[in-house]
């Protein structure tokens, strides 16, 4: 074949520039195709299930100073914080709102945070006319001991209360209600409904004994057991279950999934109990029940002790199980300065400092002391040196010459016998005042203050004695 060049016309290069973008086309459709259907991009795309990060923490306040959260990295709190705020609830632009929520801070507690879901049986008493006198309402909050989250293996709760009928009372509706707060969402069953009359005198007189009065109904189904009624906004909402297993039991129940409505089961009028003025009544019952609330939007806490932390909100169903639809956010909470390592390091360091320059200062005013009396007994020595320079030159000299010219007048032939006895006195005299000069310069002196001047001038003294 041989293939010749030929020119492109308007309608070819058209043809060709289209051909070319659905080339480059292709596998961004292609991408943008996986990418919905693994759940890329907005989340109402990604069909009815709901990913883990539907949920949010859109902010973080302590004392009223709102800080955006992250999930992504710690939030620090500071010192001592308090009065801390945590606002959560769907993301922007979701598709569904969502059922129930709770809570918790890990860290600082263990128990979930349900809100303030009611549900309640209520006794309602009437006149002889059909006029409602007052009732008495028994609520349940939370979770009811033993609930695991299904209604073949959560246990019973069994209650027992009594009250009194009020004057001009004729009968007693009892009703089963989930007109609690409007957001209030979950599950309350009841079974083994009964109330008996008390009396002081006789056998307790049962009025009624169970909610189905022997007559058996089919579970998830719109029949009215004998002698109830459902009520309510959602009427569908008021259920006959079968709970437990082997045997189940049959029990009226609440499956409120409704923030806008609720539901009712209630006795009717003319099956009702009789009741007179006055009766002391016992009412008994079994139940179990998981409750929570729709709108919970943010949680307080007081203040924080120093640590780590998770806050925890996550979307759980009628039952209080997990959906998998949660978010957290870490915090950090700081010691305050006294309570860090740094801070008792740096009074470990700053008393070792204290303590040095305490012990240098200690040393120096002794040293200086010592310095003074130094210079104290210096200038005692000069002056005791002094003194003993000035008592051998000046009254030494004047005594040797006394001695001197007692002797010389000792001498003179010319001297009487008398006067020369009283010379030769005189020269003793002088002499013993100069042993005794010698010796007061000795003791004087500074030179003679040690060991070997004092053995010196013992030895002097003993020579003297022996040479007597």
């Amino acid at each position: 074949m041989i293939l010749t060049r030929y020119s492109i016309t308007p309608a070819r290069a058209q043809i060709r520039a289209r051909l070319q973008a659905s080339c480059w086309l292709a596998p961004v459709r292609f991408l943008v195709l996986v990418g919905l259907y693994l759940g890329w991009g907005d989340d109402s795309l990604a069909g009815e299930g709901w990913g883990t990060n539907q949920l949010e923490i859109k902010t973080v306040a302590v004392a009223g100073k709102g800080m955006a959260a992250s999930p992504n990295q710690e939030m620090h709190l500071g010192a001592d914080p308090q009065q801390i705020e945590f606002y959560f609830g769907a993301r922007t632009n979701l598709g569904r709102l969502p059922f129930r929520l709770q809570y918790r801070l890990e860290g600082y507690e263990s128990a979930w945070h349900v809100g303030g879901g009611e549900m309640y049986l209520t006794a309602r008493f009437y006149d002889a006319a059909g006029g409602q006198l007052n009732h008495v309402s028994y609520p349940v909050k939370g979770e009811s001991p033993g609930w695991t989250g299904s209604l073949k293996t959560s246990a019973l709760t069994h209650r027992r209360e009594t009250l009194s009928a009020p004057p001009k009372a004729a009968k007693m509706m009892l009703v089963i209600s989930s007109a609690g707060p409007p957001s209030t969402e979950g599950v309350y069953v009841l079974a083994n409904l009964s109330v008996a009359r008390l009396s002081d005198t006789q056998q307790d007189a049962e009025l009624l004994t169970g909610p189905f009065l022997g007559t058996v109904v089919e579970e998830n189904t719109n029949s009215n057991p004998v002698g109830w009624l459902r009520d309510g906004l959602s009427l569908n909402m008021a259920k006959v279950v079968k709970i437990g297993h082997d045997p189940t039991i049959t029990a009226l129940a609440i499956l409120d999934t409704d923030p806008a409505g609720h539901a009712e089961w209630r006795s009717t009028y003319e099956t009702s109990p009789k009741v007179k003025p006055h009766d002391r009544l016992e009412i008994e019952w079994n139940e179990m029940y998981s409750l929570g609330v729709e709108d919970m939007k943010y949680a307080v806490y007081p203040r924080l002790d120093p640590g780590n932390y998770i806050f925890h909100v996550e979307e759980v169903d009628i039952y209080g199980q997990p959906t998998g639809v949660e978010a957290a956010v870490r915090l950090v909470v700081s010691p305050p300065f006294w309570k860090t390592t740094w801070f008792w390091g740096g009074v470990f360091l700053g008393c070792i400092v204290l303590m040095y320059a305490y012990g240098r200062y200690t040393i120096r005013q002794k040293m200086q002391q010592e310095k003074m009396r130094l210079k104290h007994q210096q200038a005692l020595e000069r002056e005791r040196l002094r003194i003993a320079h000035d008592i051998h030159d000046d009254l030494g000299a004047r005594v040797t010459q006394i001695s001197l010219l007692s002797a010389m007048a000792q001498s003179n032939v010319d001297t009487l016998d008398k006067a020369r006895a009283e010379f030769d006195q005189i020269t003793k005299m002088s002499r013993e005042l100069v042993t005794a000069l010698y010796e007061t310069i000795w003791a004087v002196s500074p030179e003679n203050d040690n060991l070997y001047a004092l053995g010196n001038y013992l030895c002097q003294i003993v020579n003297q004695l022996c040479e007597r």
